[in-house]
C-alpha cells in the first residue's frame, strides 16, 4: 500500500503547487501583453477586463507532472492502458488541442478553424488506438471513426462554451475528473489513476484564481483542451464495457456540459441561425436573468453536478445489472423537468407545435396555398384570375381583395371592401398597381398574409404585363357570409 500510497501523494502535491506557481506566472504574462477578455454586457458579463490563457497554465503543470513519473522510480501506471494504445499519439492530438485554443486566446480564430484543430486531434486519437466502444458495434471496420471523432469534438465544445461564468467550467471539469478517477480506484486501473488525479489537482489550485471573482480565464486553451481531454478518458472508461453503458457512465459525469451545447445546437437550429453563431442562451445565462448571482449560479450548477456524478459511479458499479437502466430512466427525467424549469421558448413552442392540431392546421393551410397556386397558374385573363380568387376567398379568411391601378387610369377589382377595424397587406405589382389583403382586425391566421400575398401577386403580374389582356372593372359585390377564421396578421397595416 505504501508504495502505492507515496506516488499518489506526490502527484497530488506536485501537480497543485505547480500550478499555483504557473498561474500567477502566466496570468502576469498575459496581463503584461493585455490579452484580455473583455466584457460585453450580454454574453460576458464579468465586470472588468480579465486575462485568459489559464488553461496553458493547467495544462502545461499537467504535462510536466505526468512526465515526471517515467523519470521518477515509480511502478504503477508504467504501461498506458494497454499494448494497442500509442500513447504519443495521443499526446500529440492533445498537445494540438491545446495549441489551437491557445493561437485563438490570442489572435481570434475562425469556428471553421478550431473545428479543423479538434477535427485533426480526434483523428490522431482514433489512429492511435483508442476508440468509443459502445452499442456493440466496435467488431464492424472503422464504425468507431466516426463515434470517436463525434464524441471528442461534442466534449471539447460542450466545456468551450459552459466557460461562460467564473469558475464554471473548471469546477465542472473538476467534478468530471473525480468521477472517472473514483471509478478508476474502484476498477484499480492505476493507469487512469495517474492520468485524472494530477489533473484534478491542477484544476483544483485553478479554481484558486478562477473562481468568482475570477484573476484569470481558462480560455480556449483550458476549456477546449479540458473537454477534449476528458472525453479521451471517456472513451477510455468505454473500453471497460463495450456496451451501450459503457459510455452512458461519463455520458451522465459530463451532463451539464454535454447538455448544454446539444440545448445550444437545437435552439439555433429551431431559431434557423448558424450552429456557432455565439448567443447568450446558454444554461447559465438563464440562470443569471432568473436574478441569480454568479456565485449562486455556480454553486447550483455545482450541485448538479455532483449529482450527476453520483448517478454515474451508480450506474458504473450496477452495470449488467437490472438497476442500470432505472439510473438511466431517472437521471433522463431529471435532466427533462431542469430543462423545463430553464423556460427554454423555443422548446415550449415545438412541444405546442406536436401536441396542438398546429401540424394539422399547418398543412392543411399550405395544400390550399398550393392549390390556388396551381389554380391561378392555369388563368389566361385577368378575369379568369380574378374568379378563382372569389371562390378562394372564404378558404383563407379574408374580408377583401382590392387590385388598385395606376397611371391615371384608376380601377379596382374587389371581391369585398371592408367597412370594419381590419388589417390590411399591400404587394406592389408594377406600374403602380397595388393588391390589398384585407383580415379581420381581430383573427389570427396559420399563413402569413404576406405568403397569400406574394402567390396572388405573382399570378397578377404575369397576366397584368401580358398585352392581350383587356382590363375589366367590377363591381363589389353585397356583402357576404365567409368565416372569419384565424389569421395573423403579419407585414400588416391597420385601418379601421
Amino acid at each position: 500500500m505504501n508504495a502505492t500510497l507515496i506516488p499518489l501523494l506526490y502527484l497530488s502535491l506536485a501537480s497543485f503547487v505547480l500550478t499555483l506557481g504557473l498561474t500567477a506566472v502566466i496570468r502576469r504574462q498575459f496581463v503584461k501583453r493585455h490579452c484580455f477578455d473583455v466584457p460585453d454586457g450580454e454574453r460576458k458579463l464579468h465586470p472588468i477586463p480579465v486575462p485568459r490563457g489559464g488553461g496553458l497554465a493547467v495544462f502545461l503543470s499537467y504535462a510536466l507532472i505526468l512526465g515526471s513519473c517515467w523519470l521518477l522510480p515509480f511502478n504503477i501506471g508504467s504501461q498506458f492502458l494497454d499494448s494497442r494504445v500509442d500513447a504519443r499519439l495521443i499526446i500529440a492530438a492533445i498537445f494540438i488541442v491545446l495549441c489551437t485554443g491557445l493561437w485563438d486566446d490570442l489572435f481570434q480564430l475562425k469556428p471553421w478553424q478550431k473545428m479543423s484543430g479538434l477535427l485533426l486531434a480526434s483523428l490522431l486519437v482514433w489512429a492511435g488506438g483508442l476508440h468509443v466502444r459502445t452499442f456493440g458495434l466496435q467488431t464492424i471496420p472503422y464504425v468507431t471513426l466516426p463515434i470517436t471523432v463525434i464524441w471528442l469534438i461534442g466534449c471539447a465544445n460542450a466545456f468551450n462554451l459552459i466557460d461562460g461564468m467564473d469558475g464554471l467550467a473548471a469546477g465542472l471539469g473538476s467534478m468530471a475528473t473525480l468521477t472517472i478517477l473514483i471509478g478508476a480506484l474502484g476498477y484499480q486501473r492505476w493507469d487512469l489513476v495517474i492520468l485524472t488525479l494530477p489533473l484534478l489537482c491542477c484544476l483544483l489550485a485553478f479554481l484558486y484564481f478562477n473562481f468568482n471573482p475570477a484573476s484569470i480565464f481558462l480560455g480556449d486553451s483550458g476549456s477546449l483542451t479540458l473537454g477534449f481531454t476528458l472525453g479521451c478518458f471517456g472513451a477510455i472508461c468505454s473500453h471497460k464495457a463495450a456496451t451501450l453503458l459503457g459510455l452512458t457512465a461519463p455520458l451522465i459525469a459530463f451532463a451539464i456540459p454535454l447538455s448544454d451545447v446539444a440545448l445550444a445546437i437545437a435552439r439555433r437550429f429551431l431559431r434557423n441561425q448558424p450552429i456557432f453563431s455565439p448567443d447568450a442562451g446558454h444554461i447559465h445565462h438563464r440562470l443569471l436573468r432568473s436574478g441569480m448571482n454568479v456565485r449562486r449560479a455556480t454553486l447550483l450548477l455545482y450541485g448538479c453536478a455532483a449529482l450527476a456524478s453520483f448517478l454515474s459511479l451508480a450506474l458504473a458499479a450496477s452495470q449488467q445489472r437490472s438497476t442500470g437502466p432505472i439510473i438511466v430512466i431517472v437521471f433522463g427525467i431529471l435532466l427533462l423537468v431542469a430543462i423545463q424549469k430553464l423556460g427554454y421558448r423555443e422548446f415550449s413552442l415545438l412541444k405546442q407545435f406536436f401536441l396542438t392540431n398546429v401540424l394539422r392546421r399547418w398543412i392543411a393551410e399550405h395544400t390550399r396555398l398550393d392549390q390556388l397556386d396551381e389554380r391561378l397558374s392555369e388563368a389566361k385573363t385577368l378575369q379568369e384570375a380574378w374568379t378563382q380568387m372569389r371562390d378562394s376567398a372564404h378558404q383563407f379568411n379574408l374580408l377583401g381583395v382590392r387590385l388598385e391601378g395606376g397611371d391615371g387610369n384608376f380601377e379596382t377589382f374587389s371581391i369585398y371592401f371592408p367597412r370594419e377595424a381590419h388589417w390590411e397587406v399591400a404587394v406592389p405589382i408594377a406600374d403602380g398597381q397595388v393588391l390589398r389583403l384585407y383580415y379581420p382586425q381581430s383573427a389570427t391566421q396559420d399563413i402569413l398574409p404576406s405568403s397569400l400575398a406574394l402567390v396572388i401577386a405573382k399570378h397578377l403580374q404575369r397576366l397584368t404585363a401580358s398585352p392581350a389582356v383587356e382590363s375589366v372593372k367590377m363591381s363589389a359585390p353585397a356583402r357576404s357570409t365567409w368565416s372569419t377564421g384565424n389569421p395573423t396578421p403579419a407585414r400588416a397595416s391597420n385601418s379601421g
